[in-house]
């Protein structure tokens, strides 16, 4: 499980995250206050008032292009007057996110699935896998968790492997 000091450091060290951190910040607005480009509801979810409009456009700039400018990831980098990053004072909410996803993803590991879903997972299985091999040669993240999570995956991608093989041969003595 990841913690809340993680988060920060990751914030601090990866543009990625920032950017990723924008787009579930964003999720959490309603409809209502992403169309806006504020903060309406005052629930605890999303972002503050002062940080709606340019986090929902720097949310909508990461998803249609798939990058951060420099500019764009300093502004949230930037230190508030507690010495805090912009990002950073959003870390409880993204702790709570990374909480939930985990749960949902134990969830779904526990729960036994159709081959097709399992097929499914594949792809995400590789996709996670590339984005952890490029974060394991980077300094201030947690390279056990890290290499952990790629033996989870390694063994995942094994077993879909084996799964379908005996399927494949299973359909020939039909």
């Amino acid at each position: 499980m990841v913690t809340k000091a993680e988060i920060v450091e990751m914030l601090k060290t990866n543009d990625r995250a920032v950017a990723r951190a924008l787009v579930v910040l964003n999720e959490r607005q309603t409809r209502d206050e992403q169309v806006q480009e504020s903060t309406k509801h005052h629930n605890g979810q999303g972002f503050r008032p002062c940080h709606a409009r340019m986090g929902t456009s720097t949310a909508g700039f990461f998803s249609r292009n798939g990058y951060l400018s420099p500019k764009q990831v300093a502004y949230w980098r930037a230190l508030d007057k507690t010495g805090k990053m912009r990002i950073e004072i959003y870390a409880g909410q993204l702790l709570e996110i990374a909480s939930e996803k985990a749960a949902r993803e134990l969830k779904r590991i526990s729960t036994p699935q159709p081959a097709k879903v399992a097929l499914e997972d594949y792809g995400n299985l590789m996709e996670e896998k590339m984005v952890l091999e490029e974060m394991s040669g980077q300094s201030g993240v947690n390279q056990d968790a890290i290499f952990d999570r790629l033996m989870q995956i390694q063994e995942q991608l094994e077993e879909y492997a084996r799964c379908e093989y005996k399927m494949s041969r299973d359909l020939q003595e039909i």
